[in-house]
């Protein structure tokens, strides 16, 4: 949730979705410098003034996890009003839908899976995303491995 304050230690790679708000306030940064070669500037008062000093309202776990899907358990990672994000154990064929009211967002957590849209078709890998525009309409995923989905 906005205002939670935290951390990104090393070796850990992290998909931090969220609404664009070019705001990012650090309060620590482990010595890093900018590409000036400078430390990065710190902005521990600004992240004092935002930060929620309360646990977050909702714990940090799934919300359902759906397995009634031949090719795919789907487990339902955070809902809210300006983002939807999903986790896709893929095992087969997935066929989603990018309607006119939001787009799709893919990354791929692991594995190798074609994506397949018309007479298109291109492979997408661990590590890569995927940006589906809104109302491209149906397209089909196959393949073995994991992927967040993000919508709206």
């Amino acid at each position: 949730e906005a205002g939670t304050l935290h951390a990104i230690g090393a070796g850990a790679l992290i998909a931090e979705i969220q609404q664009s708000s070019n705001s990012t306030y650090r309060v620590y940064d482990y010595g890093r410098v900018g590409k000036d070669g400078k430390l990065r500037e710190l902005h521990i008062e600004k992240a004092l003034a935002v930060t929620k000093l309360e646990p977050p309202t909702r714990k940090p776990e799934p919300i359902a996890k759906l397995t009634a899907f031949a090719d795919y358990d789907l487990t339902i990672l955070a809902q809210c009003k300006l983002f939807n994000v999903s986790h896709f154990d893929l095992h087969g064929n997935c066929s989603l839908n990018a309607k006119k009211d939001s787009f799709h967002s893919i990354l791929v957590l692991d594995g190798q899976i074609a994506l397949t849209y018309g007479s298109d078709s291109f492979t997408i890998t661990k590590g890569e995303s995927v940006f589906i525009p809104a109302d491209m309409g149906e397209y089909i995923l196959n393949g073995t491995g994991e992927f967040i989905l993000t919508t709206l």
